[in-house]
Order: C-alpha cells, then structure tokens, then sequence
C-alpha cells in the first residue's frame, strides 16, 4: 500500500507533475503520478475520480524556456558609476559658504503638570 498526501498532490501539480504519461501537458523530464508511484493509470484516474478533494485539481503545464536571459547590465553599471556624480559632491573650487543653524532650544519636561526646562532642579 502506497501513502499520498493530498499536500504531495498539490506540489507536485505545480511543478507541472501530470496525472498520467498519456496526459497533454506531460513531460518526460518532469514526469508523472503514474511514473512516480508506480501505479497504473487506471487507478490513477481512479483515485481524481472519486476522491472529491482531488476532483477538481489542474496541472500546472510546465513551459520550456524558448530563451536564455543574460543580464549584461552589471559590467556597465560598474563602469559607468566611476563617471557618475555621487549625491553628495563638495566642490572645492568654490569658496566656503556657512550654513544658518537654527538655535538650540532647551528640552522642556513636564512635571506634576507643570511644563519646566530641563536645568531647572526637580523636587521630589
């Protein structure tokens, strides 16, 4: 007696597993139930038949790739960087220009519901 989760099923239709080797969206290299548990198809058809948590699986067909992809992107983005401009560029042809800053604000607590600055001594 063989076990078959219903789980194993599943993946396995996604991975484009058919129910038997006559099956259209069949695939030498990816094979079948029938192959896999060494089970006659019969009982294989059998077995979506009558099973009503199987009845209404579809395989997913497996696609050959009809192309290769090569991503030749990353030479040129490694040699074009060097030519591009950083975020941050300083140029030091310019003079020196100071930047405003906003003064500095002592930090506010509040205590008992009284809003004090901080340096002011806390009584317990």
């Amino acid at each position: 007696m063989i076990n078959i989760t219903v789980s194993e099923i599943k993946e396995q239709f996604k991975n484009g597993v058919t129910r038997t080797k006559d099956d259209k969206h069949y695939n030498q290299r990816i094979g079948s139930l029938e192959e896999m548990y060494n089970v006659p198809a019969q009982d294989i058809k059998d077995l979506f038949k009558y099973n009503p948590v199987l009845r209404g699986l579809r395989v997913t067909p497996y696609k050959e790739p009809v192309f290769n992809l090569i991503d030749d992107t990353l030479e040129e983005s490694a040699d074009t960087s060097v030519d591009t401009p950083s975020v941050l560029e300083i140029n030091l042809d310019r003079p020196f220009e100071p930047i405003q800053v906003a003064p500095i604000v002592e930090p506010i607590v509040e205590v008992d519901n009284q809003v004090l600055p901080m340096d002011t001594p806390q009584i317990n």
